[in-house]
């Protein structure tokens, strides 16, 4: 399903498809964006796919942003996420990291588990294999913060534990600008 803004006629498009499969051949975009997404495809198949078709969809010096689950060892979630940030990965503290392991998330309201779902833990290395070979030239890892404004609302505490190691890390890939 493709839409385009009324208000921005020709200049932003909604789509909405399936991210491993989908093929926009008529539209070169600046910009992509994969905000909790990839980490709800459990194969990496499906994951390198779906980074293919983003590429192919991005103009030479297009950029991809995204938010995925931090691929490293130490990530320790506090327990109390989900109540406070809408979302909690149920994996054990402590427990080692795997690449590509599917683990269970639960989904808050109003401090209520409302849903659940799985994903899929990936590591950086594996990102960025998929980057490069998806014709993204460079990638950038950027921590996450909080503002003043949630730390007060949030704690300090919680705060430090969400981000020493991030819970979540964004990237910001660029495609290459020769091919």
């Amino acid at each position: 399903m493709k839409k385009e803004h009324p208000e921005y006629q020709g200049k932003i498009y909604f789509s909405k498809a399936d991210i491993s499969s989908f093929s926009l051949k008529e539209r070169n975009f600046d910009v992509a964006t994969a905000f909790f997404v990839l980490q709800f495809l459990h194969s990496k198949v499906d994951v390198a796919r779906a980074i293919e078709n983003v590429s192919r969809s991005l103009i030479s010096g297009g950029i991809f942003y995204g938010l995925i689950p931090n691929g490293v060892k130490g990530v320790s979630p506090p327990p109390d996420m989900g109540v406070k940030l809408g979302a909690q990965i149920l994996k054990k503290p402590g427990s080692l990291f795997l690449d590509g392991e599917i683990v269970e998330i639960n989904f808050y309201a109003d401090g209520v588990v409302c849903g659940s779902s799985k994903i899929a833990l990936h590591s950086r290395e594996f990102y960025e294999n998929c980057f490069k070979n998806s014709q993204f030239s460079t990638v950038e890892w950027i921590t996450p913060h909080f503002t003043d404004h949630a730390k007060q609302a949030l704690g300090d505490d919680f705060c430090n534990q969400c981000l020493n190691p991030p819970c979540d890390i964004m990237f910001k890939c660029t495609k290459s600008s020769f091919i």
